[in-house]
């Protein structure tokens, strides 16, 4: 009975008080920090301030309003959502369920101690996490607000790094390599190989530094690390843009076939995939195609019936058209044969890319060459008139010898005709022309069929380039993207682990990057490669053994705070910056 009337008698005094003019300064528990010290008044971050003193004694013992009131914190603090980690519901659910079949954990006790010494998780039917379950305010100017204890991180996370922390598991391998580098086989092979020892890395900073922040080890680039051994062999080989296939002329004579000139010397046995892309927004040439691909040998045609040869017709007068409207129309008719070949918009200057500056010249050339009166013929067929492949070949313009021959001429990179073929000569590494198809094809098309016809001749280990022998081709959700790079830091990313490198560097031993780092022989480190999953991979080092951290994170050395290594507030964080409208000065 004393105990209640002295509730009583306490409750009633703070209802007076508190209703009271100064109410809120009696009731407020101490002056902000600093950062915060311009906030004015309690609204401005407590949703349950204007209820009065019966609003505030119901969330004393309530407390789902402080989870509510993230939205007042992200006014300010953007991209800091109320779920934990700013990771979704669904994903902190599993996360907890494996948590908890994770064999060797603490178990709730941790967690029931830590709120009974004073710690308190508040959350709402959605899973928002209150700011102030971490951030504490009112405790003074001074107030570090942002340090947190383990005991906070222990309210949700049962687990002690010095007793019983997760294990590393793979760590901190998640996904293939960007570039495909097998480390033991350069190391254990071709840099061990007498005819290159005067180019062989000497150590590990010989491809690797650390980035300006000192946390991650990051690739030195292809000029500095690659070049020395594989510069010479990136150009060695033209890609092939155009081939005129070769033909049964006598038979197309005979058969009084509607084709008009055609060389006889061409010889072209596989149809170029990128004059293929140019084509393929036609269904007919597509059909012919695939049916002469299938049934037919275009260097014998002596028996082909009536249906067959029109799939031939057709097919020879696409290449024709093809000449033509690039002659006529010029990159108005580049971009809408991509736009219909990749079933999506390509942007003008991606398809000016796509043809890295094909002079006219050339296609001058290769048009007085192969079809002499292309543009007679043309206009004739599309007005519905027969144009038959006449017996006597069109004279052949001869150059003087003296003259340099084109594929001569474009021996530093650039475009030439050859043996009725227009090739283009790779510039060498970062070259912009392969770079762009590559692109395209993984990209921008939606079309699955053009992607692997392009993949089939530009994305193999001993295609022109050899590009995608070191960069992965990467297809996640449906979307695709050729790994140009390493990787790189991005300083807007947060994640959940931090290391720094830098800070290591004077604890690591004679073994230097091997401390941490052990090549594993045994990995299939090549067969990671051999689709676009990324995350289907076998590491070339095996996963960082935790007993290497645990020598010297302990309490009485390095420490174990669990924010030594981890971050709470993870994801994509840009910059904070001002828009302000420019104006003249007065």
């Amino acid at each position: 009975m004393l105990s209640r009337y002295a509730v009583a008698v306490v409750v009633g005094l703070l209802l007076v008080i508190g209703g009271g003019m100064a109410g809120e300064a009696v009731f407020s528990p101490g002056p902000l920090s600093a950062s915060h010290s311009e906030i004015g008044g309690c609204a401005s971050c407590h949703s349950v301030s204007g209820e009065g003193l019966i609003g505030w004694a119901h969330a004393v013992f309530d407390g789902t309003h402080e989870a509510q009131d993230v939205k007042n914190c992200v006014a300010c603090h953007e991209n800091r959502s109320g779920m934990a980690h700013n990771q979704t519901a669904a994903f902190i659910e599993a996360a907890t369920e494996r948590a908890r079949l994770q064999p060797g954990t603490a178990g709730p006790l941790m967690s029931q101690v830590a709120t009974r010494i004073g710690f308190k998780v508040r959350t709402i039917d959605t899973g928002e996490v209150a700011c102030r379950s971490c951030h504490q305010e009112h405790r003074g100017h001074q107030a570090d607000i942002v340090n947190l204890s383990n005991v906070e991180c222990q309210a949700c996370h049962t687990n002690q790094f010095a007793q019983t922390h997760v294990e590393f598991g793979d760590y901190p391998y998640e996904r293939r390599t960007r570039i495909q580098f097998n480390h033991q086989n350069h190391i254990g092979k071709y840099f061990a190989d007498e005819r290159n020892l005067e180019k062989a890395p000497t150590s590990c900073r010989s491809c690797h530094e650390p980035d300006d922040r000192g946390r991650l080890m990051v690739f030195n680039g292809f000029e500095q690390s690659c070049a020395s051994c594989h510069e010479a062999f990136i150009a060695d080989k033209p890609v092939m843009v155009l081939a005129l296939p070769g033909m049964d002329v006598d038979s197309l004579i005979d058969l009084e076939a509607n084709v008009g000139e055609w060389p006889i010397d061409a010889e072209a046995e596989e149809f170029a995939a990128i004059a293929d892309v140019l084509m393929k927004g036609d269904p007919d040439y597509v059909e012919a195609r695939d049916y002469i691909e299938e049934n037919l040998d275009l260097f014998d045609l002596s028996e082909v019936d009536d249906e067959e040869l029109a799939y031939v017709e057709t097919f020879a007068w696409a290449y024709k058209e093809l000449l033509y409207d690039i002659l006529t129309e010029g990159m108005d008719a580049v971009t809408e044969r991509l736009n219909a070949a990749a079933e999506a918009e390509v942007p003008a200057a991606q398809a000016r890319a796509l043809l890295a500056n094909l002079h006219i010249d050339a296609l001058v050339v290769a048009q007085t060459q192969w079809f002499p009166n292309l543009f007679e013929e043309v206009e004739a067929y599309r007005d519905g008139e027969e144009v038959l492949t006449p017996e006597d070949e069109p004279e052949l313009i001869e150059f003087s010898d003296e003259v340099l021959d084109q594929a001569s001429w474009a021996e530093s990179g650039g475009w030439y005709t050859e043996d009725f073929t227009l090739q283009y000569k790779l510039s060498g590494h970062r070259d912009a022309f392969m770079r762009e198809w590559l692109n395209f094809s993984v990209a921008t098309s939606q079309n699955q069929v053009m992607t692997e016809r392009v993949l089939d001749e530009l994305g193999k280990n001993n295609s022109p380039g050899g590009c995608v022998g070191c960069h992965s081709v990467d297809v996640t959700d449906g979307a695709g993207t050729v790994n140009w790079h390493a990787r790189r830091a991005n300083p807007q990313v947060v994640e959940f682990t931090d290391f720094y490198h830098s800070k290591h560097f004077a604890l690591i031993g004679d073994k230097g990057c091997a401390t941490c780092h052990e090549l594993d022989a045994d990995a299939d480190y090549g067969g990671g490669f051999k689709d676009f999953d990324p995350f289907t991979f076998a590491s070339n080092f095996r996963p960082l053994d935790q007993a290497v951290c645990d020598d010297c994170h302990t309490e009485d050395l390095a420490g174990n705070d669990c924010t030594a290594c981890h971050n709470y507030h993870v994801g994509t964080f840009p910059p904070a910056a001002v828009d302000t409208k420019m104006l003249a000065a007065e």
